[in-house]
Order: structure tokens, then sequence, then C-alpha cells
């Protein structure tokens, strides 16, 4: 990168993935992750892809139900949810 990047130039939330610690890190609004794993197990309704904390309160979400909850309420802000080797957060 030779310039800093603005995340909050536009209002539409965003959210870091990472999966496997971190071989894999990206930065995706509801729209891109869906396009990018639409096609993996990311989205499967089964209740082995449920997305959870530690200590927070906030536990067994499914990654649809997560980001619809976290884009309307800044209490997912800078919170981190795991679910086996992904883990993901809003950070804007």
């Amino acid at each position: 990168m030779k310039e800093s990047i603005n995340l909050k130039e536009d209002k539409e939330v965003k959210y870091l993935c990472s999966w496997n610690g971190n071989d894999i890190v990206q930065i995706h609004t509801k729209e891109t992750l869906w396009n990018e794993y639409k096609d993996s197990n990311l989205f499967d309704d089964d209740d082995d892809m449920l997305f959870e904390t530690l200590g927070n309160g906030f536990d067994n979400f499914k990654i649809k139900d997560y980001l619809k909850l976290s884009s309307e309420d800044d209490d997912f802000l800078n919170v981190n949810f795991i679910c086996d080797n992904m883990e993901i957060k809003r950070i804007v």
C-alpha cells in the first residue's frame, strides 16, 4: 500500500474476517462476503456453523443472523465471533 484507506468514507458496515489464524485476512461487507463465500459451507444453515464469543453474552449465531444483527447494532463493534477456523469482527 502506498496510502491509507478510510473505511468510513461510505456508511456500509465492514467486517474483518480471518481464517486459520491469519492464513487468510480480508475486509468484507455483507454483500462481498456473500458473493465470495456463498458456495462454501460458511452460509450453511446447520447447527455446526454457530458463531460465538468468549464471555460477551453473544453466542450461537448463524452467520446470516450475525450479519443482520451486527449491521444494525453498534454493540457488535470490535467483538470477535469464532466458528471453527473462521473469525469475524465488525470493524466499522
